[in-house]
């Protein structure tokens, strides 16, 4: 248990948690038991122990229990447009905000890297995340904190935020390999059911109930879908990207792992799961929808 102790001490150093969030006063045998309850409380692996996954879950739960106060974001007026190596590529959707633009969101230097120096890259794949936490603001700061990053993050109300240019790899997909082959994308959804009376509470809606789903063969819980805005501009937003790079406006429909996809044999539109076993997102995507309102919205197709 000891091990435990000092785990969870060094975590919260690293991420910056503290016992009070499990209603707890100290680094204690009762912590690792409370831990231990709220993961068993949302399906988690109840180890006692504050990793990435349970960080996310617990900062979205206290999140959700405070006033929401949307910030005010000042969109470009004129064409909006996506940046890959410095320029400027057209999207059909309104509410696209760049990184360095007025209530934009931005990746932290050394989170990513910075290929501006390079030959322009030739990503050959678009990994789809959902976020797990409920605003795409609150996705940047955790994916901050963790030193991750991300290309675009779609919000609650459909809002794409372009956190970097295309040109840089983003620490998104897992190994250096998919990282330099790949765009990433982060697609604001809580995932679990209790969340639902907080969207609606703040006036999103609620959002479609997702069941019967199944990865790898197994099932996967029942939770909160994305909202169709949320669908709309990711599609508008596979356009624009398959536009500019040159990625296959194609999708792989595996549910689970695909060999193909991980060694970077397909060329398209994929989900996070369909690099390695170990995630889940975005289990509930319809692929095949998106692709459609991707095709519509495309200067290629």
């Amino acid at each position: 248990m000891q091990k435990k102790i000092d785990y969870n001490i060094k975590s919260s150093k690293n991420l910056g948690w503290t016992p009070e969030w499990f209603e707890c006063n100290s680094f204690s045998l009762e912590l690792i038991s409370c831990i231990t309850s709220f993961q068993n409380s949302l399906g988690l692996e109840a180890d006692g122990l504050v990793g990435p996954s349970t960080y996310r879950r617990i900062e979205a739960q206290l999140l959700s229990e405070e006033e929401y106060k949307p910030q005010k974001r000042n969109r470009r007026k004129g064409e909006r447009g996506i940046i890959y190596n410095g320029k400027h590529f057209s999207i059909n959707w309104d509410k696209v905000i760049l990184w360095n633009e007025r209530g934009g969101l931005s990746c932290k230097p050394g989170t990513y890297y910075d290929w501006s120096d390079k030959p322009e890259r030739k990503p050959i794949q678009f990994v789809n995340h959902w976020d797990a936490t409920l605003s795409s603001e609150l996705c940047a700061k955790i994916i901050g904190k963790r030193g991750l990053s991300m290309h675009f993050l779609i919000d609650n109300d459909g809002t794409i935020y372009q956190m970097m240019d295309i040109q840089d790899p983003a620490f998104q997909a897992g190994s250096k390999f998919w990282n330099t082959n790949s765009i990433g994308v982060e697609i604001s959804n809580a995932f679990y059911m209790k969340y639902q009376e907080w969207y609606v509470k703040r006036g999103f809606g609620e959002r479609p109930i997702e069941e019967g789903h199944k990865l790898n063969g197994r099932k996967i819980e029942d939770h909160l879908g994305f909202y169709p805005i949320q669908l709309q501009a990711l599609a508008a937003l596979w356009a624009a990207v398959a536009d500019a790079t040159g990625i296959s406006l194609e999708v792989c429909n595996t549910k689970g792992y695909c060999e193909g996809c991980a060694k970077g044999e397909h060329n398209g539109f994929i989900n996070h799961y369909n690099l390695t076993k170990n995630k889940i997102d975005c289990a509930s995507l319809d692929m095949e929808i998106v692709l459609e309102l991707a095709k519509q919205n495309s200067q290629c197709s």
